[in-house]
Formats: structure tokens, sequence, C-alpha cells
């Protein structure tokens, strides 16, 4: 429980900290509040674990006693050929206040790494579907990592942003992601655009 106190007003009490997303915030995660301007909202400094420096968010409701703040989670979707341009990205991202999980960081021996992957495809805000030359039409795992993505996406209200493919090279996309727009890293603005979709 944290309270936080204003001039002239009384304290605000915060029972949890969740990601936009209703999802816990990473082990490690440092914080700092103080009361916002507008009703029942505070200000947020916030540095995730691996940041460099430390994002502010002001007037932040406050719902119940809980904060939501305004970091997604997306899942990297990629085939282990393109894992050095991925892993890049997510450290970008990260900088940038993005939550990433990967299979090489986020699973750990012993886990049922099926299961582990299709529950973070289905908690994940966005999922980016990283795509090359090297890795489309490829048969492996991480078709089925977009087969789920796919089925994740049907769930999801009508329009509602939750796949981006991000072409690596000059490949071409698949044709199950035709009515996906894409964004392409042989682009000067390519990052700028990704982080656009991801509503930052």
């Amino acid at each position: 429980e944290i309270q936080v106190s204003g001039e002239s007003a009384p304290p605000l009490t915060l029972d949890r900290i969740l990601t936009a997303g209703n999802k816990e915030v990473p082990q490690g995660t440092e914080a700092t509040f103080s009361r916002g301007t507008a009703r029942a909202s505070v200000n947020v400094s916030i540095r995730l674990p691996g940041q460099h420096q430390p994002r502010e968010f002001a007037n932040v409701r406050i719902k119940d006693g809980t904060v939501f703040l305004p970091v997604p989670l997306a899942f990297l979707c990629h085939a282990k050929e393109d894992h050095e341009t991925v892993m890049g990205v997510s450290s970008r991202l990260l900088q940038d206040g993005v939550l990433t999980w990967i299979d090489t960081k986020d699973l750990l021996a012993g886990d049922d790494w099926k299961l582990k992957i299709r529950n973070a495809i289905r908690i994940s805000d966005y999922v980016i579907a990283f795509l090359s030359s090297a890795s489309v039409g490829k048969k492996g795992f991480v078709n089925k990592e977009l087969k789920h993505a796919l089925e994740e996406h049907d769930l999801r209200p009508q329009g509602h942003r939750f796949i981006i493919p991000v072409l690596i090279d000059g490949c071409e996309p698949p044709e199950y992601f035709r009515d996906i727009h894409w964004i392409s890293m042989t682009e000067t603005d390519w990052y700028q655009k990704l982080l656009s979709a991801l509503d930052l």
C-alpha cells in the first residue's frame, strides 16, 4: 500500500500497480509517485529493469486503489535466424517503455514451453511478427506462434490493432497477413512507425 499526499488534499492510497493491460509490473521496477493535477490521478516516474533512464507520466488515473501504467507488453515472434536482429529491437523498445516477451529471455528450464508461449501471446497487448527471407515459408514452431496470434487476433474487437508484422528485409509477407498492414525495416522511419503502432 502506497499513500500519495498533496497540498490541501487528502492522501490517495495505491493498493496495486499494474500495466495498462492488467499485468503485474516486473520485479525490480522502480517507481515514484506524486499527486497529479487531475482528480484521482498521480504523476509517475518509472524505470523498468534494464531501462537506462526513467520515464515520466502525468495524471495517470487511479481506479479502486489501482494505478494502471501506460506500459504495453509485446510478444516478439521470430525465427532463430533473426534472433540477433530481434534482440536489438527488444533492447530499443525497452528504453522506450515497452515490455517484451521473447522465448530465449523469458522461458526457464523446466517450463512447458508450448503452453508458456501460447499464454504469453494471449496476455500480450501486441504481437510483433518479425519476417525475413530466411523465415517466410519456413516450417517450424514460428508458424504455430503466428497461428496462435491470428486466433487471438480473431477474438479481439474488430479493428483492434494486435498483430504488427515487421519485414526485416525485402521479403513478401505470407498470404494470411494480406489484411494487416506491415512495417518494413528497409524504410528509414520504420522504428517510429513501430512506436506509433504501439500507441507510443
